[in-house]
């Protein structure tokens, strides 16, 4: 349950201000580097939460 709750966390902090600032600037290559490393983030609690 550990694992699924962060990752929870995780995504709502995507969609409440990662994809915002995305929208307004996709071509700033730190926002696309920051979404493909939270992307791997959140993938992890998810593999996690599958072992618990």
């Amino acid at each position: 349950m550990f694992f699924e709750t962060e990752r929870h966390r995780i995504k709502n902090f995507i969609e409440g201000i990662l994809l915002a600032h995305q929208k307004k600037t996709p071509d700033d290559p730190y926002i696309r580097t920051v979404m493909a490393q939270i992307g791997a983030i959140e993938s992890t609690p998810g593999l996690l939460a599958n072992l618990e």
